[in-house]
């Protein structure tokens, strides 16, 4: 039995170690923010503005708010929308992005995103960017992600 045992432990230790890299965050009241499949576009020779795309979920009994993105690599960073209204496609600043319990949002080319404004240099491929995200009563999320040509 104690060989079992001696076997099992470091098998298990391995297992926990292993998987995608995520940032689950919880909250004192109970709110779990989880963000990942961070994507930052690279940018453009001359550009000042980049974008990042990603996928955000509430695993938490909680409703969660995103007030502020920052970025050490951008003057500011918002998160945009983009709409059609009148046949006409717009986009749009979103302040405080709202996420019910149990709700995902996936931020993607055409609909959610992250505006990286006054980025200079650019992005270039490679590079790995740090995002710092601000939620209403919970801890800051700060991740890590790298710059991808797509």
């Amino acid at each position: 039995m104690l060989l079992r045992l001696s076997f099992l432990l470091p098998v298990l230790f391995f297992c926990l170690s292993c998987g995608e890299a995520k940032s689950p965050q919880v909250s004192p009241g109970g709110a779990v923010i989880e963000i990942k499949h961070v994507q930052l576009r690279e940018m453009a020779p001359g550009a000042k503005n980049g974008v990042a795309y990603l996928t955000m979920h509430n695993g938490g009994a909680e409703l969660a708010t995103l007030n502020y993105v920052h970025s050490p690599r951008a003057e500011a960073v918002e998160v945009h929308r983009h709409s059609h209204e009148n046949g006409v496609m717009a986009m749009r600043e979103v302040k405080h992005l709202r996420l019910a319990p149990g709700e995902s949002l996936s931020f993607r080319p055409g609909g959610y995103h992250l505006m990286l404004l006054g980025v200079e240099p650019g992005l270039q491929r490679g590079e790995n960017v740090e995002l710092i995200f601000e939620f209403e009563q919970q801890p800051a999320i700060r991740l890590t992600a790298e710059v991808k040509h797509m």
